[in-house]
């Protein structure tokens, strides 16, 4: 854990854990179905001699029943690219979300750095150490880097993004709204489209041919189709309507089987 204020170097109490695996241990023993993060660090933990002791360290508190990995605050996406590399060679097989914590404030985020470890680099620093004197201009600065990693970072298959808020979070809302937008802009993009008309391809049209002289099939469907309108005028030659007009429009319903209309003078009568 972190030293208390004006410690210089964390000490453990008379019977407590000195490092996170031991937690992790303790707590999985009595919770088998509790679910444990524990955190990792990209550019190596501060006090650890060198990366590759601290993967060791990383992968004992992994083996004591983590389920996934929260990474310490970085600025440079290579860093965490680079560790989880060297993780996965390691045989570290968990999950590692990325910590992202957006620059808000150029003496906060110097003072985090130098507690943690971490390091700023060179073109973030220099533009927000320019519009330092402007505090809404270096949060737009920290907020524009901050989504570019966060979108980089999912598309190289990061297993998620934890913010650093530390209790501000309008800046991570308004990230988070837009990494959302972007995100079901690339989706409707990559959604497979119609195809066009004029793109279609034209293997299937036959061409056309000259027309046929009509063979037994036509003849018998054709001497069906006169046998049902003879058979119509002689059933009811009286209720067809007196108007030439109106002739195909009864001969069809006749066909349809659909019972005639009768005279409006022989209702009247009735």
């Amino acid at each position: 854990g972190d030293p208390p204020e004006g410690q210089a170097k964390f000490e453990p109490t008379a019977g407590g854990f000195r490092f996170a695996n031991e937690l992790v241990e303790y707590v999985r023993q009595r919770h088998r179905d509790l679910c444990i993060a524990a955190a990792c660090y990209p550019e190596g933990h501060p006090e650890s001699p060198n990366r590759q002791v601290d993967l060791e360290n990383l992968k004992r508190k992994v083996e004591a029943g983590v389920d996934f990995l929260i990474t310490q605050l970085f600025f440079d996406n290579a860093d965490f690219f680079a560790f989880r590399d060297r993780a996965a060679r390691s045989g570290v097989r968990v999950p590692i979300v990325a910590g992202i914590m957006p620059v808000l404030s150029v003496r906060q985020i110097k003072r985090f750095t130098q507690m943690c470890g971490a390091s700023i680099p060179k073109d973030l620093m220099r533009r927000i150490e320019s519009v330092e004197d402007d505090a809404e201009s270096v949060r737009h600065v920290g907020m524009y880097h901050a989504t570019q990693q966060c979108l980089e970072l999912l598309e190289q298959g990061a297993a998620g993004i934890h913010f650093y808020t530390l209790n501000r979070s309008t800046a991570t809302r308004a990230i988070y709204q837009f990494i959302r937008a972007e995100l079901q802009a690339a989706r409707a993009r990559s959604a497979p489209q119609p195809a066009a008309i004029d793109a279609m391809p034209c293997r299937h049209v036959r061409h056309a041919r000259p027309r046929r002289r009509p063979g037994r099939g036509h003849l018998r469907h054709a001497r069906v189709r006169m046998d049902q309108i003879h058979r119509l005028l002689r059933q009811a030659p009286r209720q067809m309507p007196g108007r030439p007009r109106d002739l195909r429009a009864a001969l069809g319903a006749g066909v349809q089987r659909q019972r005639p209309v009768r005279h409006a003078s022989r209702v009247e009568r009735r």
